[in-house]
């Protein structure tokens, strides 16, 4: 998590408590030296529990990181963000809006 920003870190939170009863998401891509945060719209069909990232956007950015939240838990990965992360080989940054903390999940692929 060194790599990242303080500032994204303010902008994930501030962009997920928009909305608690529905997992946030996005991306945060590399832009030349740089990190940005890309904020994505949910298309999953159930929002409280899942995430789903239009997969043009996956195309369009050079994507370091896959965000999104957890309405409620930890900021661990579940079994479904485990096996996404092992699918894509992106890490996972993930926010807890239950404990306000921020976990990366990246079980390095090779």
């Amino acid at each position: 998590m060194n790599d990242i920003s303080q500032s994204i870190f303010c902008e994930i939170k501030k962009y997920c408590l928009q909305n608690k009863q529905e997992e946030s998401c996005g991306l945060i891509s590399s832009e030349g030296d740089k990190l940005i945060w890309v904020p994505c719209v949910n298309i999953a069909r159930n929002k409280t529990f899942n995430f789903m990232i239009d997969a043009r956007k996956m195309i369009d950015y050079d994507v370091a990181y896959v965000v999104h939240s957890h309405c409620f838990g930890p900021a661990r990965p579940s079994m479904l963000d485990k096996k996404a992360q092992h699918e894509i080989c992106i890490p996972f940054l993930i926010y807890s809006i239950e404990d306000d903390k921020f976990s990366i999940y990246d079980n390095m692929c090779v």
